[in-house]
């Protein structure tokens, strides 16, 4: 089995403002930093949880926002993850009944009122989990290992 791929995009808005007075506004670049870390954290604790097919993966793939200045914070952070999960991150219960959205949104809601900005999420289904099968995989596996030049196996 493989585990589905989907994306996550995470848009963080605030208010642009002098860096001399930064700590007054709602700063896109400390939130940022903030769910990164958290989602980062939250990505590893879930690797022991004892289910594989519970676990999820989240990676950080793009960071960004729309600074023209380097004395002014920007008023907008984008972030991009790759969202690896054999469940679908929007219907099927991950821990304690709770989605990967809605675990994530939660996260991020938290963060949001820290730092006194907006936080959007969304989730864009890709790849869903892959189930091998091992009759197709008998067929086919003999016809590419000719030109494979590692050992192939079959689990």
């Amino acid at each position: 089995i493989m585990a589905g791929s989907n994306l996550l995009d995470i848009t963080i808005t605030g208010t642009s403002t002098h860096v001399a007075l930064a700590s007054r506004s709602g700063n896109t670049l400390l939130a940022s930093s903030e769910v990164i870390k958290t989602l980062e954290s939250m990505s590893k604790r879930n690797n022991k949880v004892r289910k594989k097919e519970k676990r999820f993966l989240l990676s950080a793939t793009n960071s960004r926002t729309n600074a023209t200045s380097r004395n002014a914070t920007p008023s907008q952070s984008t972030l991009q993850y790759a969202l690896r999960s054999f469940l679908s991150p929007t219907d099927d219960p991950a821990w304690n009944g709770k989605t990967i959205e809605q675990l994530i949104n939660k996260k991020l809601k938290r963060i949001a009122k820290r730092y006194n900005v907006a936080i959007e999420s969304i989730i864009v289904k890709r790849s869903p989990p892959t189930v091998n099968d091992k009759a197709l995989a008998h067929l086919i596996l003999p016809r590419l290992k000719p030109d494979w030049n590692q050992q192939l196996q079959i689990h």
